[in-house]
């Protein structure tokens, strides 16, 4: 009813009713709905504040690894690079800009809480996607 939806709402609603087992029978847990219901509202929040640290974490990496490619490249068509870049999903930006970096695919997977062989694909469709524009040299193969 506050604007989270099914799976945050289950997981915040079991949060906070773990929460108050732990102050049950305490000054605390005088208004035991309330209680919940304001310990739910808040990890909702919380869950998703994370979420968009997260996402800005990513997104900057994305940028860092766009900007040293564009050094490497130097006469570039810029507009093009980033263009192609932006047009990436989500999850090949961040696979990209962390194997940019140096982590390995199996690295990334844990890193990003997903399965190696979906982040080789990932990196494999990115580079498919950015090779036209920058030329095969400038891509990082794929380091197992």
């Amino acid at each position: 009813m506050s604007g989270a939806d099914q799976w945050e709402a289950e997981d915040a609603a079991q949060d906070a009713m773990c929460a108050l087992g732990e102050v049950w029978g305490t000054e605390r847990a005088i208004h035991p709905r309330a209680w919940v219901r304001t310990v739910a509202w808040r990890r909702v929040l919380a869950v998703r504040d994370g979420e968009r640290r997260l996402r800005e974490v990513h997104d900057r990496a994305a940028t860092q690894a766009a900007e040293r490619l564009l050094g490497e490249l130097g006469d570039s068509d810029l507009a093009e690079l980033l263009s192609v870049l932006g047009s990436l999903p989500e999850v090949q930006q961040r696979v990209f800009a962390w194997t940019y970096d140096g982590y390995k695919p199996k690295d990334i997977a844990e890193i990003l809480h997903m399965n190696a062989a979906t982040v080789r694909s990932a990196l494999r469709e990115a580079r498919n996607k950015l090779k036209p524009v920058v030329g095969a040299g400038h891509i990082k193969e794929d380091a197992r």
